[in-house]
């Protein structure tokens, strides 16, 4: 028997989930819909998960945590859903840390714990090709040279795709926790920290796992910020897993430096006080005017829809105002005859 632990790591803030959000705000309302047909369409063409400068900050700022710092000095193998948004946080967590840490330097995107949508073969083919077989380098330079949050060098991570040479594509496109275990038990084998940088759903569905009512996942408490930080403890005795409990790092009440905290909230600057958003929820329209996000899609669809949306819900407000002044003016007059 052998207790050991995994550390998971949300993605930052992509480009994706800013065209969810909008999506979102437009199909709620139905004058809008009809007013922002044509934005909606021109968002329905962008399902870049690429990180929004907003999201290298994120991930920036969790590398600069304390706790963190000390994870990573550890024999560390870092592990990534085979996603653009995953593999993009691993190399911006993980730059310039090969020569300074036990770190080999190498991220290894895994199968079954992403919801993708390749059409082929040659798309999944394609998709590892943008990032490089041998070196990365390339793939840094062109993320690196459209954020003023990267330097270009030359300690990049390199990226192994030995998990990911199956030739059956629902491997590459189907959700499955179950063959995930699998190989985990197989990862387990090792004596190195195993890290995994993944999307919302595979945390939650981990956190899920524990059965202990005094680490039992609770869906308002234990929030999945964007790049936030869990450790999960597990106990493995000949091949079976037990999932024992679990740790939020960061961030936390006790441990959100660089971060500030504000009431109940975490925040951080980059060129406005920006929300460490729950990764589970849409993002609200006020903060979605604060987020850069140049490296997604037009700026003038953004603020088109963003002012269309407040300005329906103004009109919303100053509707139900006039409807509550008439139902008290009318309560009056009956109470003054």
């Amino acid at each position: 028997m052998a207790i050991k632990e995994i550390y998971l790591i949300k993605s930052g803030l992509c480009c994706d989930d800013i065209v969810k959000s909008l999506k979102y705000f437009i199909k709620k309302n139905s004058i809008l819909l009809k007013e922002q047909k044509s934005s909606l369409l021109k968002l329905k063409n962008q399902n870049d998960y690429t990180l929004t400068e907003n999201g290298i900050k994120e991930i920036i700022n969790l590398k600069n945590n304390d706790k963190v710092k000390e994870i990573i000095k550890t024999n560390i193998v870092v592990l990534s859903a085979f996603e653009k948004g995953c593999i993009e946080s691993s190399m911006v967590l993980f730059n310039n840390l090969k020569n300074n840490s036990n770190y080999n330097g190498y991220i290894y995107p895994i199968l079954n714990i992403s919801n993708n949508n390749f059409k082929s073969l040659r798309d999944i083919q394609d998709f590892k090709i943008d990032f490089g077989n041998n070196t990365n380098n390339k793939y840094w330079e062109d993320l690196s040279s459209k954020s003023e949050l990267l330097e270009i060098k030359k300690d990049v991570p390199i990226i192994d795709w030995k998990n990911t040479n199956s030739m059956i594509k629902s491997d590459f496109n189907t959700y499955n926790f179950s063959k995930f275990e699998k190989y985990l038990e197989k990862l387990f084998e090792s004596k190195n920290t195993v890290l995994i940088v993944a999307n919302s759903k595979f945390i939650i569905d981990f956190l899920k796992k524990i059965k202990d009512k005094k680490y039992v996942y609770d869906k308002v408490k234990d929030i999945v910020e964007y790049s936030s930080c869990y450790k999960i403890q597990i106990e493995v005795n000949k091949g079976m897993l037990k999932y024992e409990k679990f740790e939020k790092i960061y961030p936390t009440k006790f441990n959100y430096i660089p971060l500030i905290k504000k009431n109940e909230n975490y925040v951080y600057k980059f060129k406005n006080e920006i929300k460490l958003n729950n990764s589970m929820k849409y993002i609200n329209i006020n903060e979605l005017q604060k987020i850069f996000i140049n490296r997604c899609i037009s700026e003038k669809i953004v603020q088109n829809i963003i002012q269309n949306t407040k300005k329906s819900e103004d009109n919303k407000n100053n509707k139900n105002s006039k409807n509550k002044g008439s139902i008290m003016n009318l309560i009056n007059k009956v109470n003054n005859l």
